[in-house]
Order: C-alpha cells, then structure tokens, then sequence
C-alpha cells in the first residue's frame, strides 16, 4: 500500500562508465532512415525492482555494477560515443544529408554512461507489492501511482541542447529495506524497448558471472 506519494531519492554520486578495454581506431557511422524519424520521440527508459539480499554475500553494490558495466560495455562502445547531426555541404552525397544523426564512438572524448548512485529513505514495500500478493490477493495492479520518475534521472540525453550529453544514463537506487532498484534512459534514437533489454540481459549475465 503506497503511504506517499515519494520516494524522496537523494543522488549520493556520479561517475562515467566507459568500456574496460580499448576498442581500437575512431569510428563514425550514420544511424538508419528509421532511427532518425525517431529522434523528436521519448526517452526509451525502464527500472527493475530487486528484492532485499538473502544474505550478505548477494548485497548488489554500486562498486560491482559498475564494474561489470564497464565490462559489458566492451561490446557496446558505441553507447559511450556522441550522437550528433550533420553539418549541410553543397557536395555532400544522399548519406551525409542535413539533419542525419551520426554516431562517433572510440575516440578520446567519448562521453561514456553516467552511473548515478542513489538512496531512498523509503521502504520499497510501501510502494510496489510483492511477488506473493500479486500473485494472489491483488493479481491486477495499477502502477500509475508508482513514483518511477523519481528513478529515472533528468539529465538531459544526447541530441539535444547540452554538448556533452551522453547515448545512456543509469541510475542505481538503494531503500531502507535492502531493496534496490536499476534504471536505464537512452533516446529512441538509439535503441528501442528490445535493445534496451536486450543490454539489461547482457549487462546481468556479465554480472552473474563476475558474482560467481
């Protein structure tokens, strides 16, 4: 049962994830027709919800995402490159035309994925019901009150008005109760719902095989 309406999230730390081994030359590629017609959409984003440990030795930390991040990033460098749009040029050819969203990746100014590190003074339990009593008592349940913006940074995202704004962002939030909870943004641009979890897929087997 929700007894507020937050989750009164305070950011703790911020560090850029990069991939843990070098990936050789400078790459940059146009995205497809179809990726560009998505640029203006929303952010694809999503958050999963984590259990409390059931013991010490399986407490999810900031320190071991973030390593086996860097890790799996290894084969998506193209995540901490820089998306941009083409400069016009009388003699350009029908693949550099204006407006074209390009991805450079592999370079020295690589922007990486911002980790951010997050706490919860909240019990996530007062938020989202269990495993148990949605399977039982309360089999429909509207999360439309579930505060998950609250989860989600607001940093802006690449193709817009900052500079320096990364491809992806990740959040990492901790509650009172031993819960945590890890969100991912990226334009639309960029990846789509599957992407997105197909990365999450990768990004947890790496994990479960450093834990193991």
């Amino acid at each position: 049962m929700v007894t507020t309406n937050s989750f009164k999230v305070e950011v703790t730390s911020t560090i850029n994830i990069f991939p843990e081994s070098p990936q050789g030359d400078p790459i940059t590629v146009p995205l497809s027709i179809f990726d560009n017609a998505c640029a203006g959409f929303a952010r694809c984003a999503a958050v999963w919800f984590y259990d409390p440990p059931s013991s010490p030795a399986s407490i999810l930390s900031a320190s071991h995402l973030q390593s086996s991040l860097s890790k799996t990033l290894n084969y998506y460098p193209q995540w901490c490159g820089r998306l941009s749009y083409a400069k016009p040029k009388s003699d350009s050819s029908h693949n550099d035309r204006y407006q074209r969203i390009w991805i450079t990746y592999n370079t020295p100014t690589d922007v990486g994925i911002p980790f951010i590190t997050a706490t919860s003074l909240k019990t996530l339990s007062d938020f989202l019901p269990s495993t148990t009593t949605r399977k039982s008592s309360l089999k429909v349940w509207d999360a439309s009150q579930l505060p998950a913006s609250e989860l989600l940074p607001e940093t802006e995202l690449a193709i817009s008005e900052e500079k320096d704004a990364p491809n992806a962002i990740i959040q990492f939030t901790t509650f009172t109760c031993g819960s945590t909870a890890v969100a991912i943004e990226i334009p639309p641009c960029f990846a789509d719902a599957v992407s997105l979890s197909q990365f999450a897929k990768d990004w947890s087997h790496m994990s479960r095989s450093m834990l193991s």
